[in-house]
């Protein structure tokens, strides 16, 4: 299904993206590509697939029409992509942007490596599977897509009750732990975290299947001693618990190399900063899963530019989209993640 986007003056759009607040590594130069980029935002590097060579797809003349991959309305791919079609109708001559509502991460990476779409949103870690043929995409070509900008990450929330003696993920061993909903972000990254701490879920704990609401009631009332949830950096109903005294953050900062070495740019490293939250006694270091806005390799270079020329021309809507999107920032979109930089977001950002 198809939306047209027209701008109009009088109507706000809804905004696009996250600044990702974490430092992922820069990638390694392959071999014979140019030396990496200095200038505007970032130090970045051209990396197969994504080289000048492939970037060549003729730009259409005449009316253009640009095609997004977006995701479920509830959740911040189908604003964003609504957001963006406004903006590059407005700002790109002569172009009509569409959304399309494919599915989510996957539907989006696979349609871009048929040219169904243009554009397309996806999360860190759907993306680095895609990329390297791991995950759903084990057997298949490795997806031939770059990034345009990274977006916002969530954050792993691991949160323990003060009287539980909880202060590594080890101390866990042998307690009631709420993982989240089965199949979920948050499931998967705590299956992750203890495997990476030398613990297997099914064994060491007593996990327990709950969504945030009921996880932080259990802890409330004492049914669980801690808790893992994937979500936004700022929680109101986690900030009533810390504010109450009913909660303290753990940090996983000795387990993120082990996690880094075992899969890979899944889990960017994010520092969740002291002031957050009520009550807590310094920064965290912790782990979530950013997005990015990816494109096919074969975007016209010029076109990428322009695309990304568009988007920080309107910074201000953008913004003011939604409160998870007030920090988006050039540099911020600019750090890299899962997949390399199109070539020419490359140039875009080393201006």
């Amino acid at each position: 299904m198809f939306r047209k986007f027209f701008w109009r003056g009088s109507h706000a759009l809804a905004a696009i993206f996250l600044f990702a607040a974490c430092a992922a590594p820069t990638p390694p130069q392959p071999a014979g590509q140019p030396a990496p980029q200095t200038g505007g935002t970032a130090q970045l590097a051209y990396a197969a697939p994504c080289v000048p060579e492939s970037a060549t797809k003729p730009i259409p003349s005449g009316k253009k029409r640009l095609v997004i991959g977006t995701g479920s309305e509830g959740g911040l791919f189908y604003p964003a992509g609504n957001a963006l079609a406004g903006v590059l109708s407005k700002s790109l001559t002569s172009t009509e942007a569409l959304t399309k509502t494919i599915g989510g991460s996957e539907e989006n990476i696979r349609a871009l490596a048929k040219g169904e779409i243009d554009l397309g949103f996806a999360s860190q870690d759907v993306a680095y599977e895609a990329a390297n043929a791991l995950g759903n995409f084990k057997g298949q070509s490795k997806a031939s897509v770059c990034a345009l900008a990274q977006l916002s990450a969530s954050f792993l929330h691991i949160l323990a009750a003060p009287a539980a003696g909880i202060n590594a993920v080890e101390d866990m061993r042998g307690k009631r732990v709420a993982i989240g909903t089965p199949g979920s972000p948050a499931e998967i990254a705590a299956t992750r975290v203890f495997s990476a701490a030398g613990m297997n879920l099914q064994k060491d704990i007593v996990g327990a299947n709950m969504n945030l609401e009921q996880s932080l009631a259990a802890l409330k009332a004492g049914q669980v001693d801690a808790l893992f949830w994937m979500g936004s950096q700022s929680v109101p109903q986690i900030y009533e618990m810390m504010a109450g005294g009913g909660a303290r953050y753990v940090s996983i900062a000795p387990l993120y190399e082990k996690l880094r070495k075992d899969f890979g740019l899944r889990y960017a490293q994010i520092t969740l900063p002291a002031g957050a939250y009520p009550n807590m006694p310094g920064d965290v270091a912790g782990i979530g899963i950013g997005s990015a806005l990816l494109v096919n390799a074969n975007m016209n270079t010029q076109l990428a530019r322009d695309i990304l020329q568009a988007v920080f021309d309107n910074a201000e809507i953008i913004r003011a989209s939604h409160p998870e999107l007030a920090k988006f920032t050039q540099k911020g979109a600019a750090t890299p993640g899962a997949v390399p930089f199109h070539p020419g977001a490359v140039q875009f950002y080393a201006r």
